[in-house]
């Protein structure tokens, strides 16, 4: 741990700067968005496993829902269990450029719904908030912490001060991979997490924005995790939060080599953690 004071400038800006860079400078990185379909028909209706729906995706700044910043057609297709992986950028375009919206600028929510111009049974409008804004107060809690013995993993307890759940947690994490054949030559990987939980209940929205090409932006919602780290489908290993108690602890999980194209690949770090816990 480090002395909070002598940082706090430089976290407050790194955290708006990080998130204004990785928009501007991202090349075609669409959004991943796993759900259910019958989530986000919200009714009871025959079953929806195994279909395409044609839909129409939108991205709004600020509740803006009459003019969209990005919007697009896109297909959901739902596999035996009715669940699906959308990837919000991959479709076709209407209007606005994923890759130009500026993460650090508001609030931002994103609409699914039903493609009218097409023929569909089954009709839907699902809304559901990407990102609330980072608010820099003096009340709200910030720091860093650096793996200093090196093995890329670990819990990680931040004393709570409010004794209450957070409101919104940022977190910068920066770590290295390498290609196990050739150990030493050693690769960064960035990401910037930021997850909210406005009723308090442990489970919340997490949006991850990842420098890397190889790595779409990835969107959860419900649940107690930040993200993944991966370079390809399988995750080296997952930010979790574990408590929001007395202390809040999170959880870098152990990671895991990954075999891609005959080629091995693992966390070499070390890795540092910037937090920004908002109440």
């Amino acid at each position: 741990m480090v002395n909070y004071s002598k940082i706090n400038f430089f976290i407050r800006n790194f955290i708006v700067l990080m998130i204004m860079n990785l928009s501007q400078y991202s090349i075609a990185q669409q959004i991943s968005f796993s759900s259910n379909i019958e989530k986000i028909v919200q009714k009871q209706t025959d079953s929806l496993s195994n279909q395409l729906f044609d839909v129409k995706i939108s991205i709004c700044q600020n509740e803006e829902f009459n003019n969209p910043i990005f919007s697009e057609f896109n297909t959901i297709k739902t596999n035996n269990f009715s669940d699906f992986m959308l990837n919000i950028g991959g479709g076709k375009n209407i209007i606005g450029n994923i890759d130009a919206v500026n993460w650090s600028d508001g609030s931002f929510t994103l609409v699914i719904e039903s493609d009218t111009f097409k023929k569909k049974q089954t009709f839907f409008n699902y809304v559901t908030v990407l990102r609330i804004p980072t608010v820099l107060d003096q009340d709200n809690l910030e720091g860093m912490v650096n793996d200093e013995e090196r093995k890329g993993w670990g819990n990680i307890s931040i004393p709570n001060p409010k004794r209450k759940p957070p409101k919104k947690i940022t977190v910068d994490l920066s770590t290295q991979y390498v290609n196990v054949a050739y150990p030493s030559d050693t690769y960064p990987i960035y990401r910037h997490y930021e997850w909210y939980d406005l009723d308090g209940n442990g489970l919340g929205n997490s949006l991850m924005l990842t420098f890397s090409e190889k790595t779409k932006h990835e969107f959860f919602e419900n649940v107690n995790k930040f993200g993944e780290v991966k370079l390809y489908a399988k995750p080296f290993q997952e930010l979790l939060i574990k408590s929001l108690g007395s202390s809040i602890d999170l959880l870098l999980t152990q990671p895991e080599k990954i075999t891609n194209l005959n080629q091995t690949y693992g966390i070499k770090g070390p890795w540092k953690i910037i937090y920004y816990i908002e109440w």
